[in-house]
């Protein structure tokens, strides 16, 4: 971010969320029925036990955080490619994907 190297901090802003929600884990359908709780947000956490609270995160292996970025990798690739289709630009796609490349561990 200091070095202004917009395209890359945009980019690895991006891989940050998209592994921020692979560690999501998902809240059983028992815990997201609030029907029942007149008058309670959904969006608050109580923390007494009745209503949702923090959990802990989905620990990533490293194959985990490969297939991810191969796939956002693999994702960008293919949007340069309909764009180009379209005849729009691709470039600032093209340059993400390559960024992303940067982080995939060489095929074995």
């Amino acid at each position: 971010m200091k070095q202004r190297r917009r395209h890359e901090t945009a980019t690895l802003r991006c891989l940050i969320a998209a592994l921020d929600n692979a560690g999501a884990v998902q809240v059983p359908a028992a815990k997201r029925d609030y029907s029942q709780h007149e008058g309670r947000s959904e969006h608050v956490a109580t923390g007494n036990g009745d209503g949702p609270t923090e959990v802990p995160r989905r620990r990533l292996s490293e194959d985990d955080v490969q297939r991810l970025l191969h796939n956002e990798h693999e994702e960008r690739l293919a949007a340069a490619v309909e764009f180009e289709r379209l005849g729009k630009p691709a470039e600032d796609l093209r340059a993400q994907a390559a960024i992303i490349a940067g982080y995939l561990r060489p095929p074995s």
